[in-house]
């Protein structure tokens, strides 16, 4: 018997992986690669009754009834012992370099570590290596817990108390955690990348090193761009308050333009067609709630399996709102008040509104029917530190709640300074061109949020669908990619967002 065993996990597995990889599908790439070498053996793991995968995928398979870690470690304990490590990847994972299971294991073997990992790689590319000793005492821990049998659930059980552990990392030579990559091929937005990456270089079928694709991926941030992640639409122009730090007062012309229920389905249908695991945002430069059928709208966007962030004010979130509010998964319905203030006379004097109260009042509601993924949001100014702490102590029964907001200057078009400049040393390509989309209630796209008025028009996703403007914007970030000095239009030489990222 071989010391290693490679297991292969296809548990959670989407019908993604069944997707063309180079004349194969994904997961018969991840196959052939973990099977290429003999040095150890390998165990595909998938759900019994699983429908995805075809009967039979080339390996010896470990059939679980649950999607459980201590159901899945427990059988890979009992019914295949004799290893002295175990090796974790995923049946997504098409871009995987075997060397690095070997090289890992030997990582383990030279500084006698119960868990390897690696660091600063892109997922999906890094093994996790577990020795069999751990492996015994993750059984026991993961007794009684409630752990899904995920890419990340070795890690997290350990995390339960990590300094019982030998842990060593591998440590990549090119840092990749800004570029955010995740390479399993799990995601319609995946299986874009991967079908770039593949354009980019066709070699990389075959030549599976780590480098060959480390320099593909530093060479080209473009395959950053896939599909749409953040969707931002204004269903209406209208607002109860008239901020002077928000640009529908100061930029805008007054409009009294209204999304038809027509028009938001077919933005909604479009998006989740075109890219499924994208968030929805209501309203960027508006109040959401005061749209006649903004009830339907929500339930709409949740029902098409999209992931929903609600923007408001709270001065129209009633009873009936918040009841539907509380209704949703707050996994997929994610509810940001705007109060912004805590002093009811500054308030006033910033918001134009002495309403702070009713605010107060509809957030309380809130959150006494639901706590998880609602947020209440306190904007930072410059040398403003006493209205934070105010804020924060006023809120304290909720302070893991409270979201401070950076104040935007909308590329110096508003007055102001932002408390502290975050901003990079190093300019790199935006990451809202990059992922997100803005779409006025006339269905006018602009080139993004900072960019209300629409001076780098892109398009209409009304008469022109969501696609063709998405694509239309790619000549933006091409732009981007290539002008490391001002990085593209003159709204980007001054603009300090491009560094910020809407998960």
């Amino acid at each position: 018997m071989k010391k290693v065993l490679v297991v292969v996990n296809a548990v959670g597995v989407t019908p993604v992986v069944c997707q063309e990889f180079s004349r194969r599908t994904v997961w018969e790439e991840t196959i052939r690669r973990v099977a290429s070498s003999a040095d150890y053996d390998a165990l595909l793991v998938r759900l019994a009754g699983e429908g995805v995968l075809p009967p039979e995928c080339g390996l010896p398979e470990l059939r679980v009834s649950g999607n459980g870690s201590h159901a899945v470690l427990t059988a890979l304990s009992g019914d295949h012992p004799g290893y002295d490590w175990y090796v974790f990847v995923s049946l997504s994972s098409a871009f995987l370099d075997p060397s690095l299971i070997g090289h890992f294991v030997q990582v383990g073997e030279r500084q006698l570590a119960h868990y390897v990992y690696g660091e600063h790689f892109p997922r999906g590319m890094a093994p996790e290596v577990l020795s069999a000793e751990a492996l015994t005492i993750l059984c026991g821990v993961s007794s009684g817990r409630d752990f899904p049998f995920s890419d990340e659930a070795i890690f997290d059980l350990m995390g339960l108390d990590i300094n019982s552990w030998d842990i060593e990392m591998v440590v990549s030579e090119h840092d990749f955690r800004r570029m955010r990559l995740d390479l399993r091929v799990m995601t319609s937005e995946a299986a874009a990348r991967m079908r770039s990456l593949l354009t980019l270089d066709p070699g990389l079928a075959d030549d599976w090193s780590w480098e060959r694709l480390s320099l593909v991926l530093r060479s080209h941030p473009e395959i950053l761009r896939t599909l749409p992640a953040y969707v931002e639409f204004d269903l209406l122009d209208t607002c109860q308050l008239a901020c002077r730090f928000c640009p529908r007062t100061l930029l805008l012309p007054a409009a009294e333009r209204v999304v038809s229920l027509d028009e938001a389905r077919r933005v909604i249908d479009e998006l989740a067609r075109f890219a499924p695991g994208a968030t929805l945002a209501l309203s960027p430069f508006s109040e959401p709630l005061l749209h006649p059928e903004c009830g339907t709208i929500i339930r709409m966007v949740l029902d098409a399996g999209l992931r929903l962030v609600l923007e408001t004010n709270g001065l129209a979130l009633d009873q009936g709102m918040a009841a539907l509010l509380a209704a949703a998964d707050p996994e997929r319905c994610i509810v940001i008040v705007s109060l912004d203030f805590s002093d009811p006379v500054r308030y006033e004097n910033e918001k134009g509104s002495g309403l702070l109260g009713l605010a107060e009042e509809n957030l309380r509601r809130l959150f006494s029917l639901r706590q998880r993924n609602v947020w209440l949001q306190a904007i930072q100014f410059e040398q403003d530190d006493a209205a934070l702490d105010a804020f924060y102590e006023k809120w304290k029964e909720y302070a893991d709640a409270i979201l401070p907001r950076k104040y935007n200057t909308w590329c110096h078009r508003l007055p102001g300074n932002p408390a502290v400049d975050l901003s990079p040393l190093v300019r790199t390509p935006c990451w809202h061109l990059a992922r997100d989309l803005v779409i006025r209630p006339d269905g006018s796209v602009g080139m993004c949020k900072q960019d209300p008025e629409g001076r780098v028009f892109s398009g209409n996703v009304f008469s022109e669908g969501l696609a063709a403007v998405w694509q239309r914007l790619d000549e933006q970030w091409q732009r981007h990619c290539g002008d490391e000095v001002s990085r593209g239009d003159d709204l980007c030489r001054v603009c300090d967002e491009w560094h910020t990222f809407n998960f």
